[in-house]
């Protein structure tokens, strides 16, 4: 059952998660990312480091198969158009991940990567965050949606790469409340592990390596299985070549919702192909439930029934399979 949002109540954030309204005046964040600024964003690669894009001009013909280029005429239609780049600052400098409108009940929230909103280096969170849907090589078809608040897991700040998932709320723009006017992916917590066996992932982002090919600028997509569990519960899937840039992209399961989002790849004693095709996305489980709830202002009315009955299941499994069920909702189409 596909859960939706009609009149829901809200329920307060777990105390488990660091919700930060945005100080900063939206009107400054948009003037402070330029076009030369964004360009220049460099992406932002797992926990806390960075790689710097390749030159302007140097693409090779086509990236490593199963990474594509999407589609330039998709990028103002729906669901192209959910995908995009997020702009923000760590320290002194410009940097850039990957985003996802996301359902819930405010129609203003974003999916990406905890590291992409706290830097666990500096001991301090992103500013001047901005989210660009469907960007192409500086085009902004729909403006730029400032972030009014940040979310992400208080044990992600404490190091813990199990729980690198993030979440933002956006201040609307002359396009509306971007949800309502350009549509979502849908969502689902707590995926029974077994389920992942068979499992295909759609995963977008915006990288800016490992090859001349990838430079930020364009959304990729890459098609490709599921290949096991990390010891810290991640997903891996291969092979999937994107890099730095591509933090907090969206990962589809077969029904086309969001199941995980791009963290990081393995740390590799020698660079090589082996290696550099391994992706690893966050697991989306309990917390991650949690910070999205937050973007959302609360757990709707009818899930939380929903996950009440669900602990009256005797069998584990049974349990998990209710409360995956409850915790799904679909997307919101234009």
């Amino acid at each position: 059952m596909l859960s939706s949002f009609a009149a829901a109540p809200a329920a307060p954030a777990a105390e488990s998660v660091v919700s930060h309204p945005v100080g900063q005046d939206p009107e400054a964040v948009l003037d402070y990312w330029t076009p030369e600024r964004m360009r220049g964003a460099i992406p932002l690669g797992g926990a806390a480091t960075g790689a710097k894009a390749s030159p302007s001009g140097a693409r090779t013909a086509v990236a490593p198969f199963p990474d594509q280029e999407t589609s330039p005429g998709a990028d103002t239609l729906y669901p192209q158009r959910v995908h995009g780049r997020l702009f923000l600052r760590k320290g002194a400098s410009n940097r850039a991940c990957s985003a996802t409108l996301v359902s819930a009940s405010g129609e203003d929230a974003i999916l990406t990567a905890g590291h992409c909103l706290f830097d666990t280096d500096l001991d301090a969170e992103a500013t001047n965050v901005v989210f660009a849907p469907g960007y192409r090589d500086g085009a902004t078809p729909f403006g730029r949606f400032p972030a009014s608040a940040l979310h992400y897991p208080d044990e992600f700040t404490e190091g813990d790469r199990e729980f690198d998932i993030g979440a933002a709320n956006l201040a609307p723009n002359a396009s509306g409340v971007p949800a309502s006017a350009l549509g979502t992916r849908g969502v689902t917590f707590n995926t029974p592990r077994r389920s992942y066996r068979r499992d295909t992932f759609q995963i977008f982002g915006y990288p800016g390596r490992p090859t001349d090919f990838y430079d930020g600028q364009r959304l990729i997509l890459c098609v490709t299985p599921f290949t096991g569990f990390n010891r810290d519960g991640a997903l891996r899937a291969d092979p999937c070549y994107q890099h730095e840039g591509s933090s907090g992209g969206a990962w589809l399961n077969g029904d086309g919702l969001i199941t995980s989002v791009s963290s990081r790849h393995p740390a590799c004693a020698v660079e090589n192909v082996a290696c550099t095709a391994v992706k690893i996305g966050t697991y989306l489980g309990d917390e991650a439930f949690k910070v999205w709830a937050a973007a959302a202002d609360g757990v709707p009315k009818g899930v939380r029934k929903q996950l009440r009955r669900c602990k009256q299941t005797r069998k584990k499994a049974k349990e998990r399979r209710c409360r995956n069920r409850a915790r799904t909702f679909k997307p919101i189409e234009p």
